[in-house]
C-alpha cells in the first residue's frame, strides 16, 4: 500500500480510523495503528483521539483510561478532541461532576472549548434531571462567544421541550431574543405559539 515517502502521512488514515471507530469495529483501528507504525508513520493525536472518543462514546471508560496512558506514552499533549472526548465519556456515564472537572482543566490549561463540549454537559445534566443546573450552565458561558451562546442556549431551548419543561424553554428563547441570538425556525415557531397562549 505504502511505497516510498510520496507524501503519506497520519492524515492519510484518519479517513480510515473515523469509518472503522464510527462502526465501533476497534480492532481493525488497533491494526491500522500497528499499520502505521510498520510503515514509518506515526500515529497523531487525532488518530489517537478517534479511538479515545469511540470508546469514551460507548462509556467503555477503562479503555478510555488506557488510550489515554497511550497518548501520554507517546509524549503528546491532549487537545481539544481529546478533552472532548472525555468530558463525552463522563456525561454518558452519568458523571456530570467529572466533566465539569474536565472542563474546569481546559480551561486552566488554555484548551479551546468546543460547542459540542458543552453540548455534552447540557445532554449529561438534562439526562440526570438536572435542569436548572443545565439552564445556570449555560448563562455562566454566557456573553462570551455569540456563536457558542447561540448553540448552547438553542441545545438547551430543544431539550427542555423534549422534557415537556415549556416554562423553562420559553423563558430561555425570550433570553435568546433579547440577546440577538439566532433561533432556529422550529425554536422560533415553538415560541410564538407558546408566547401567544
Amino acid at each position: 500500500m505504502v511505497r516510498g515517502d510520496y507524501g503519506v502521512s497520519a492524515c492519510t488514515f484518519h479517513p480510515i480510523l473515523c469509518s472503522l471507530t464510527k462502526k465501533k469495529k476497534m480492532e481493525e483501528a488497533w491494526g491500522v495503528l500497528k499499520l502505521m507504525g510498520d510503515v514509518g508513520i506515526h500515529p497523531d493525536i487525532t488518530a489517537y483521539n478517534y479511538l479515545l472518543t469511540a470508546y469514551c462514546f460507548s462509556g467503555d471508560l477503562p479503555a478510555a483510561t488506557g488510550m489515554l496512558r497511550k497518548i501520554a506514552e507517546e509524549g503528546m499533549e491532549a487537545d481539544s478532541r481529546t478533552y472532548d472526548a472525555l468530558v463525552l465519556g463522563a456525561c454518558r456515564t452519568g458523571k456530570v461532576e467529572a466533566a465539569m472537572v474536565v472542563l474546569r482543566r481546559m480551561e486552566d490549561v488554555g484548551v479551546p472549548l468546543l460547542y459540542s463540549t458543552h453540548a455534552h454537559v447540557i445532554s449529561g445534566m438534562m439526562e440526570l434531571g438536572y435542569y436548572a443546573q443545565a439552564v445556570e450552565f449555560v448563562r455562566s458561558y454566557g456573553g462570551r462567544d455569540k456563536g457558542l451562546d447561540t448553540e448552547s442556549y438553542g441545545c438547551l431551548a430543544r431539550r427542555l421541550i423534549e422534557k415537556k419543561r415549556f416554562e423553562e424553554a420559553k423563558e430561555l428563547l425570550a433570553e435568546m431574543r433579547r440577546r440577538g441570538l439566532a433561533i432556529g425556525e422550529k425554536l422560533r415557531d415553538f415560541y410564538h405559539t407558546k408566547s401567544s397562549v
